[in-house]
């Protein structure tokens, strides 16, 4: 049976296992640390109209970080595959989901980055293949 979503609904995709990415060959890979943090923007009426987050800063300041914590604190951030490309930065975020206070009605938004541990960006490459691990479940 097809699954069939409501209007505008894009259906969910299955976020795959570690060993799904990692060829045989490769899976010492899964293991590799990289440097990861999350940035985060608060966006109120006040500062939207002011073009300016009424405050932004580090949520997790770079931190040593396994595939596996990567993968799962872009879950608990709602942090989603990058569709812009990587022509000019290699970052994730929660631009489609942002979270919301309904007290104050501000939206949160978070931003995580990635880089190799000696500070360098990641390759093109490397972050499409990122961006598989990120993708949405």
């Amino acid at each position: 049976m097809k699954n069939i979503c409501p209007k505008n609904k894009m259906p969910k995709q299955k976020r795959k296992s570690l060993h799904e990415y990692f060829p045989e060959q490769d899976r010492e890979n899964s293991e590799m640390e990289y440097l990861m943090g999350i940035a985060y923007e608060i966006w109120d009426t006040e500062a939207i109209e002011n073009d300016t987050p009424q405050e932004k800063g580090w949520e997790v300041p770079y931190k040593r970080s396994h595939i596996q914590d990567i993968i799962e604190d872009s879950n608990a951030y709602g942090i989603q595959t990058n569709e812009r490309g990587f022509e000019h930065s290699h970052f994730w975020d929660n631009e489609h989901d942002p979270a919301n206070d309904e007290m104050t009605g501000a939206k949160t938004y978070y931003k995580m980055f990635i880089k190799h541990l000696d500070g360098s960006d990641l390759s093109d490459e490397e972050a499409l293949h990122m961006n598989e691990l990120i993708a949405v479940e």
